[in-house]
């Protein structure tokens, strides 16, 4: 009876034995995500932040992964899903971030690890955190003109500074005029503007005139937790006139004359000409002659010299003159001479003149 009682006992347990293999042989489902967690800063409203996840199959046996998220401003894709990774085996993934609204914000990614061998699921929670930030203000563009004003004269001649403005979006700000001491002293307000144009005619906020000197501008705009300035640009204000003078000179050869003409004093008279180093050789026999020199000048220049070099040929120079005008920005000098009763032979050379002109200017 003892034996028999044994035996059973020993085959009982073998049965158990043999019935907790299956079991034993069951492989753990488990897995790994990394970066764990995950986390978004700064991104613009408007744009979308992506990080790529890698997924490690930790387990002993084949497993599939499944990965999801709570919030619609996130998004998982790639090759990760519904994969099936060996054990130690690895995929990647991208988890997305596009901001539906300013601040933080936040979901849960969850990843799913399926053991193939007996359906058994294990899941891995991975926070992630993210901050959604307004695009900048940017200046596309500013504008100054012109550079001098006289606004204190207030004769109609640049009286006013006009200083522009473009942003990429509707803000809010003002424009700063600055003196060359740092102080603000005007300002023209903005509200919900993306572009502007402002005269600015030299008066301070308190509607005093402005002293001559060297003002500076810019625009300084501003959203909810944005804010951006501009460089400066400057314009000078000006005041009083001064007057300036400026003096010059034209110079010719005698040969650079602009138009001649003869007249016989008697019949067969007559008169030529020739160069002769650098001047003009002129010879009449009973006639005289006319030659004209044209200089160019400034506009109201007034002369203040003429001066020639005459001399005589192989015979006299007889009954020489210079009659001179002057119109616009044009000064004629005429030289004339010849004689009615034999030869007159003249060398010309080395024309100038001196002239000067006046201007009134501002300062």
């Amino acid at each position: 009876m003892t034996g028999r009682v044994r035996i059973g006992a020993c085959a009982a347990f073998a049965v158990v034995m043999s019935a907790m293999s299956p079991a034993s042989a069951l492989a753990a489902t488990s897995g790994t995500v990394d970066p764990n967690p995950v986390s978004f800063t700064n991104v613009r409203l408007g744009t979308t932040a992506s990080v790529q996840l890698t997924i490690t199959n930790t387990g002993d046996a084949n497993e599939t992964v499944a990965s999801s998220v709570d919030n619609p401003d996130f998004a998982v894709s790639g090759a990760c899903d519904s994969a099936t990774l060996t054990p130690s085996a690895t995929c990647t993934e991208d988890i997305s971030f596009t901001p539906s609204a300013f601040g933080p914000d936040s979901t849960t990614l969850t990843v799913e690890f399926t053991n193939q061998s007996d359906m058994t699921t294990a899941d891995t929670a991975v926070p992630v955190d993210a901050t959604a930030v307004f695009p900048p203000i940017r200046i596309q563009s500013t504008d100054l003109r012109p550079s001098f004003i006289y606004p204190l004269v207030r004769d109609g001649y640049r009286d006013f500074a006009n200083y522009s403005f473009a942003l990429n979006e509707a803000a809010s700000g003002n424009v700063q005029v600055v003196n060359a001491q740092g102080r603000v002293r005007q300002t023209f307000p903005f509200t919900n503007r993306s572009s502007m144009t402002v005269a600015w005619g030299g008066h301070a906020s308190n509607g005093a005139s402005v002293k001559p000197g060297t003002y500076r501008f810019r625009v300084v705009a501003h959203l909810p937790g944005r804010k951006v300035a501009s460089a400066y640009l400057h314009v000078q204000v000006r005041t009083g006139f001064k007057t300036v003078v400026r003096r010059g000179q034209k110079t010719k050869d005698g040969v650079d004359w602009s138009s001649r003409s003869t007249g016989a004093d008697n019949p067969g008279g007559n008169c030529n000409w020739d160069h002769i180093q650098g001047g003009l050789l002129t010879t009449c026999l009973f006639a005289h002659a006319d030659i004209v020199y044209t200089f160019s000048v400034p506009h109201h220049a007034q002369i203040t010299n003429f001066s020639h070099s005459v001399s005589a040929g192989i015979t006299r120079c007889r009954n020489t003159s210079w009659a001179t005008e002057h119109s616009g920005g044009v000064y004629r000098a005429t030289f004339h001479h010849g004689n009615a009763n034999g030869f007159s032979q003249c060398v010309i050379n080395h024309l100038g003149i001196k002239y000067r002109t006046s201007k009134r200017v501002r300062i």
